[in-house]
């Protein structure tokens, strides 16, 4: 008798990622929302419609934290 174990069927699936979520996903009121109540986007829209939709935006820790170099040489940031 044999101990391997027969190949699933399912291993042969394709795998679909999952959609991409932007990182500033609802970290921003919809202008639209505020101004008139309503968004033609409703549920898919990427800014959030109220506060208790509203994320906080997630920034790397040395963030703004120094002058930057370019702008001082040439007078504008990249």
């Amino acid at each position: 008798t044999s101990l391997a174990s027969p190949v699933s069927s399912s291993s042969s699936r394709q795998l679909v990622p999952p959609p991409h979520i932007s990182s500033r996903y609802k970290t921003e009121l919809c202008r639209t929302f505020e101004e008139s109540g309503t968004c033609k986007y409703g549920a898919k829209c990427q800014f959030a419609h109220g506060l208790d939709e509203l994320r906080g935006l997630s920034r790397h820790p040395k963030y703004k934290t120094e002058p930057c170099r370019t702008f001082h040489t040439i007078g504008f940031c990249p």
